[in-house]
């Protein structure tokens, strides 16, 4: 998206936009996936500095419209100022009451609080009705909707875009598979087949159960293709030393950027990357391992 000419895909009336915002100490580190500094919540995708989300030329993708733009808590000011630059006024915000599968308030990481909301900013640029119709009112601001995948933003959120502006040209940045929709233009660097991919299903080898997600798996060091859950890993009385646990959380697929394999060069590296601590630069794939 960084490197994309934004100038040549025409002007949209709405625009929405999710930047992998970085926060607390890392907005100068390269390529990070971590958000925070005092604790170990981390993304499956790499973030931006604040500079480079400021520098992409979001503004030339329109001449009046909405932008919609998503952000944490600490990067509020800083929004604000990339809205401004843009060429918006920031005129209202939509927030997000997260809810678990089983309905209750959703809690996540954050830096002083915990978090169980997001918020997207509403700004205004010229005449909004000089091409299509804006409609007022046609929700309020607050959407309560269901945590799904992670990054993954409400459907609702969409069909308020869609109700306020009845036929105009729409585009999404830093879009994904799952947003993917009719009538919208998708741009981003995880579109496409490969990230449709869930997880593999890695079987026990004692029980020869799947290894579900968000449970953790014990694969061996030295025996090539040899995974046990945790159930059977312990009841076996297994020497951790011989295994590496594996949290096993991810449920979309990941791609090393900038990561070769060593085995059969795979490049990026997709899945788990495993990364010798004694060879400089020497790294497998799963299926290498």
């Amino acid at each position: 998206v960084r490197y994309f000419d934004l100038s040549s895909i025409g002007k949209y009336d709405i625009i929405h936009i999710d930047p992998p915002w970085r926060i607390k100490g890392n907005e100068v580190l390269s390529n990070a996936k971590s958000m925070f500094t005092n604790n170990k919540f981390s993304l499956n995708y790499g973030t931006l500095t604040k500079e480079e989300i400021y520098d992409i030329d979001i503004g030339v993708l329109s001449d009046a419209g909405f932008i919609f733009l998503w952000v944490i808590m600490s990067q509020l000011e800083f929004a604000i100022q990339c809205l401004n630059k843009w060429g918006y006024t920031l005129s209202d915000r939509i927030v997000w009451i997260k809810k678990t599968r089983n309905e209750r308030i959703a809690i996540s990481q954050g830096y002083y609080f915990l978090q169980s909301t997001e918020i997207c900013l509403l700004g205004i640029k010229g005449d909004v009705n000089k091409r299509v119709e804006y409609i007022h009112k046609v929700s309020n601001d607050v959407i309560f909707s269901k945590v799904r995948q992670k990054s993954r933003k409400p459907d609702q959120i969409y069909n308020i875009m869609e109700a306020m502006m009845p036929g105009s040209r729409k585009i999404e940045i830093f879009a994904r598979n799952h947003n993917i929709r009719p009538g919208w233009l998708s741009l981003g660097n995880q579109l496409g087949e490969y990230y449709d991919w869930g997880h593999d299903e890695i079987l026990c080898d004692h029980c020869k159960g799947i290894i579900i997600i968000g449970t953790s798996r014990f694969k061996a060091k030295f025996n090539a293709n040899s995974d046990f859950c945790r159930v059977c890993f312990y009841k076996l009385r297994k020497n951790i030393k011989d295994y590496i646990e594996i949290e096993n959380v991810v449920d979309e697929m990941v791609f090393h950027e900038y990561f070769q394999c060593d085995g059969c060069g795979s490049n990026p590296i997709p899945g788990i990357r495993f990364s010798c601590i004694t060879c400089p630069e020497y790294d497998l794939c799963e299926a290498c391992y």
